[in-house]
């Protein structure tokens, strides 16, 4: 019972009633155990409707009850009662199997949005008004802050960040600290806090003393709406059914229906965050109960920090009065919240902060929970000041160098500023010793080093070079099966191999993946492929030789793509070779899955890894490439622009970069540039090679430019780049038969039928004809032709479905190769008629061959109705048009950038447009997202003028496509 005092004592709590029976509290966390996950939202119409009951169980072992059944509660009464909020499905399999089963609030859905259209509650800001808020900070301060966009929601809501400092628009020597909010949709005050944070630094600066002061020495960014879609929804998940606080890639385990570690935009938005900064302490807001809830949660191990944490949150905990405990001590285990990953993955000692009992208090507390957390969050901007900080450098040419450094009683890293070269790490008063590495350098280890209350010591340290190098970060990982005797050291694989170690593990059942680690080995030393092997894997002594395999990319992501380079069977060499790739950063090792998963060594233990570095003799390669226009059609002309870097040892001379076309209809007009010489490690950006497109070139061709690249006879390199003319798009109305589709898996039911369709009478059916019933123990799938992706596609289909919820689902995929499936949405329950659905392909890289499928999972019972697809498409939505004609001389469509005013607004001018032939001028971001579109009727000059944007957009490239019945043109321009 030890374990669960945490939960006893929520019963001493005053829990107030608002208009309800419902005794507030209600945090809905659940752990999954099914291989498909349980993708829950609190609206009745697309999920199914949510209740809040009160179970009784049978004893009062809580947390083993509830594996029992399934689910983690929300709220414990008594010792041996729970209130939870389940779907109607859940309830009734509660109840079939005896469990005594209380209904507290009978729609959970609808007691949220009767709540939130009370007066009282006016003080609350929806998206639109959080935006308001932060812009209207911004331009109120200039001086001390900026607001960045970091990425878009799936419905396309913005996602903010507020820099607070001195100096916004520059790095300084400061500590960093982190605020964010409202990872679930509806725990409304989790966002309230950040925003009256950032208010009070705005206010207070010049005015109030230590306000002034934390501002001018700390970088704080305040993140206050993860979550748009579920705040406008008043849901938990976000508009996919994903639960992001289940995300964050430190030992992820598709928890909260989460299918890969960060599947979703809005956690990659904040990934995007936490990777380019080096936060010293950071804090998450939630509501539903009142608790800090420390790493770790995944493990009931003790962090090696846990006195550090103890230490900083112990202050948070006194002033507000909530206890602080790790979570997997206080609450359960989970896998994949921001906590984890913050100090797993850089040391930061970042824990969720839960303020306030119930999720959706009335507004009238509002400004209580807020004041009650105000001295709080300054102590912890204060306390990101005490410890150890310095510069890292290289010893030669005095440049900031991206270091890990760890303070070697702890044997945990935390990493200087990527750009900056600075780390700021929180420590106890106390004598340390501290190792600095950094990729390509050889290891410094400082010791005697005094740290004191209040104030940090300030260490420099510069580093010199060697070509050998070690994995440098971990970037993502899972050890699955929970299990707590494999203590999951994941540092103890980087650096070089020591005699310490991580263990994988493997997986405990068939379907399951084998334990995995990503590691980064550095930005400037990656693996390359030469003569021979390339690197070393170093297993550990458990007693036990065991196997893993290993992959290499270039892309720090869960899906890759991914270069299988080979298997190690204990300790081994990797030639990369072939891979196809000159260069890898990244690593992804992972278990082969013979071993055993309990235990305390499960599967393959990685020691380190060792790459051999760059090739003794010169070496040049392409290491970066674009085309101008980026998606060219028949009849244009184009620029190829390469850059070259020469990775060897040696110096190149006399390097040659010729082109040839390997696809007919190219005419070359530049074929080859000619470069002295190029020193070891530099980089060159070439003139523009200059090349045209044949008209009758048909769309949707690849075009592969042979690229050679040659030096006074030492070196002979060939390399081919590619650019799409035009775009040829999938389309299938489903009314011409099976064509090249597939189906297949357990107790297969795909189809064509007639019984519905969105246009005009055929569609793809997933059940039985005549009973409109899929089955039980279904996994079958409806696989597309293989289809060739342009930059920018999006994936649009419309559908009907209707499935169990919370059991059954309904999953969209792609592969690669046949073999491997990456999920683009998962959704369960109904959706009650035909809608259309469009989901980004951004994430798949132009040019990649993939297959689409469309797989209807179900459980041992209750079945509905199930799925229908019609109109299937695949194209790009930047433009799509051919040329069907020209206008009259003289009078050809044409857009082209004029200049910048300030960072805000673009001219352009605009020509072969008139009131009889009108057209139309849209702005796109990179990513294929429209922003902005409006009319032209007359020639001449047009501003677009970027905060005016119901979602101001942030500094980076754009494309500017004016279009008419008759013809197109783009640009590409960059906003600063």
């Amino acid at each position: 019972m030890g374990n669960y005092k945490f939960m006893l004592s929520f019963v001493k709590f005053n829990f107030h009633l608002v208009k309800t029976s419902f005794t507030e509290g209600i945090k809905l966390k659940r752990i999954i155990i099914l291989p498909v996950m349980l993708i829950v939202l609190f609206s009745s119409s697309a999920w199914g409707l949510e209740q809040v009951v009160r179970i009784t169980l049978p004893s009062s072992d809580i947390r083993q009850e509830c594996r029992e059944i399934k689910i983690v509660p929300d709220r414990v009464v008594s010792p041996n009662q729970i209130e939870v909020v389940l779907t109607e499905a859940e309830v009734a399999r509660i109840m079939s199997r005896g469990y005594p089963v209380e209904i507290i609030i009978p729609d959970y859905s609808k007691y949220l949005r009767q709540l939130f259209s009370q007066p009282d509650f006016a003080a609350y800001h929806n998206h639109a008004q959080t935006v308001a808020f932060v812009e209207s900070l911004a331009q109120a301060n200039p001086d001390i802050v900026r607001v960045d966009t970091l990425g878009y929601s799936v419905q396309g809501r913005v996602i903010q960040v507020m820099r607070i400092t001195d100096n916004p628009d520059q790095d300084e020597f400061e500590p960093e600290v982190r605020f964010d909010g409202l990872h679930h949709g509806d725990e409304t005050p989790a966002s309230e806090v950040c925003l009256w944070l950032a208010k009070r630094l705005c206010e207070g600066y010049g005015s109030i003393s230590y306000i002034t002061s934390y501002v001018n020495n700390r970088d704080i960014w305040i993140a206050p709406m993860i979550n748009p879609d579920g705040r406008e929804s008043l849901t938990r998940y976000n508009a996919n059914g994903i639960d992001l606080n289940r995300e964050y890639g430190y030992m992820w385990d598709r928890e909260g229906g989460s299918q890969y570690p960060f599947s979703q935009p809005e956690s990659q938005a904040l990934r995007s965050l936490m990777d380019s900064r080096n936060f010293t302490v950071a804090a998450s807001y939630h509501t539903g109960t009142v608790q800090i809830s420390q790493a770790w949660s995944y493990h009931y191990d003790r962090p090696y920090d846990h006195d550090a944490y103890n230490a900083v949150w112990s202050i948070y905990s006194a002033i507000t009065g909530y206890p602080h405990e790790q979570g997997s001590h206080c609450m359960y285990y989970i896998n994949g919240p921001t906590k984890d990953y913050d100090y797993g993955i850089s040391g930061c000692i970042g824990s969720t902060v839960e303020v306030y009992s119930t999720k959706n208090p009335p507004a009238n507390v509002l400004n209580g929970i807020c004041t009650l957390n105000d001295s709080a969050m300054f102590e912890m901007i204060r306390v990101a000041g005490q410890g150890i900080a310095g510069y890292v450098t290289d010893s030669i040419s005095g440049d900031p160098l991206w270091a890990r450094i760890t303070v070697i009683e702890k044997d945990w890293p935390i990493y200087t500023d990527q750009n900056f070269g600075d780390y700021h790490r929180y420590t106890l008063p106390g004598t340390y010793s501290i190792r600095v590495s950094a990729p390509g350098y050889q290891e410094k280890i400082i010791s005697g080093i005094t740290t004191y209350a209040d104030t940090c010591t300030r260490v420099d340290v510069s580093l010199s070079p060697q070509d050998t190098s070690y994995g440098f970060r971990v970037v993502l990982c899972n050890v699955p099966n929970y299990n707590d005797q494999n203590h999951t050291v994941t540092p103890h694989s980087l650096g070089a191999p020591d005699g310490n170690f991580v263990s994988l593990g493997a997986a405990s059942q068939s379907g399951q993946r084998d334990g995995w680690i990503i590691l980064d080995m550095g930005p400037a030393h990656p693996v390359f492929n030469k003569s021979g092997f390339d690197l070393k894997v170093f297993e550990g002594n458990d007693g036990t030789t065991e196997a893993c395999s290993v992959y290499v990319g270039n892309n720090p992501t869960w899906s890759g793509p991914w270069e299988f380079a080979g298997m190690v069977n204990g300790t081994g060499e990797i030639d990369i070779s072939g891979t196809g790739l000159s260069q890898a950063r990244y690593l992804m090792l992972v278990d082969d899955g013979d071993g055993s998963y309990s235990g305390s060594y499960p599967g393959y233990d990685l020691d380190g890894v060792v790459n051999y570095g760059r090739p003794q003799e010169a070496s040049v390669s392409i290491v970066d490439y674009n085309f101008d226009p980026v998606l060219p059609y028949p009849g244009d002309s184009a620029e190829l622009f390469l850059s070259l870097s020469n990775v060897g040892m040696a110096n190149a001379t006399n390097v040659n970069t010729a082109i040839t076309s390997l696809t007919s209809g190219v005419t070359l007009y530049d074929s080859s540039y000619f470069i002295s010489s190029l020193a070891s490690g530099d980089t060159v950006d070439l003139p523009a090679f200059s090349m045209s497109f044949s008209a009758a070139m048909p769309l949707g061709t690849l075009v592969d430019i042979e690229v050679e690249i040659t030096g006074s006879g030492e070196f002979t390199i060939m390399d081919t780049v590619s650019v799409f003319v035009g775009f040829q798009e999938f389309c299938d109305s489903v009314e011409n038969g099976q064509g090249s589709w597939t189906h297949s898996g357990s107790n297969d039911l795909w189809h064509i039928t007639t019984h519905k369709s969105h246009s005009p009478t055929h569609s793809w059916y997933c059940g039985n004809e005549g009973s409109w019933q899929y089955s039980n123990n279904m996994d079958a799938s409806l696989v597309t032709p293989p289809v060739v992706i342009a930059s920018g596609c999006v994936l649009e289909f419309w559908e009907w479905y209707e499935v169990e919820s919370g059991w059954d689902y309904v999953h969209v995929e792609y592969s690669t190769d046949g073999s491997n499936w990456n999920s683009l949405r998962s959704l369960t329950g109904t959706n009650g008629s035909w809608q259309q659905a469009s989901l980004d392909l951004n994430s798949i890289p132009s040019g990649t061959t993939v297959q689409f499928r469309f797989r209807l999972y179900s459980d041992y019972m209750i079945v509905d109705e199930g799925w229908y697809v019609d109109d299937i498409r695949i194209y790009n939505p930047l433009g799509v048009e051919q040329p069907i004609g020209v206008n009259p001389p003289g009078e050809k469509l044409q857009i082209r950038p004029v200049m910048t005013l300030g960072s805000q607004q673009m001219i352009f001018e605009v020509s072969g447009v008139s009131p009889q032939n009108p057209g139309q001028l849209m702005i796109f971001d990179v990513s294929g997202r429209k922003i902005f579109e409006t009319d032209l009727i007359q020639p001449g000059t047009y501003t677009w003028e970027q905060r005016a944007q119901q979602n101001p957009v942030s500094a980076g490239s754009y494309f500017a496509v004016v279009k008419n019945n008759d013809q197109r043109s783009y640009c590409k321009f960059i906003m600063f």
